[in-house]
């Protein structure tokens, strides 16, 4: 079980730092560009691997108040994300 943890963990850690690294790659490119759809999607995704992780090792641990930060702020971001955004081109 031990080995598990440690590897959401460091899973967590990668995705963390992926969404740090490529935030910056989907906030210069020119809006509703393919650039701009390619990061965002990645850094969306890297984002729901740290919420899910973070809800993994919460439970684990059991820290109720953290499983909850993480869903609410993923939940935030994605409602903020479908409002805010034009439909992606087909």
């Amino acid at each position: 079980m031990n080995e598990t943890i440690v590897a959401v963990r460091l899973i967590h850690i990668i995705a963390g730092f992926l969404g740090f690294v490529v935030a910056p790659a989907a906030l210069v490119a020119a809006r509703s560009g393919p650039a701009y759809w390619r990061w965002g999607k990645l850094y969306f995704w890297a984002m729901a691997i740290v919420a899910f992780t973070a809800i993994v090792l919460a439970v684990w641990r059991p820290i109720e108040w953290l499983a909850l930060l993480a869903v609410s702020s993923f939940l935030l971001r994605v409602l903020r994300l479908t409002r805010a955004l034009p439909k992606a081109p087909v």
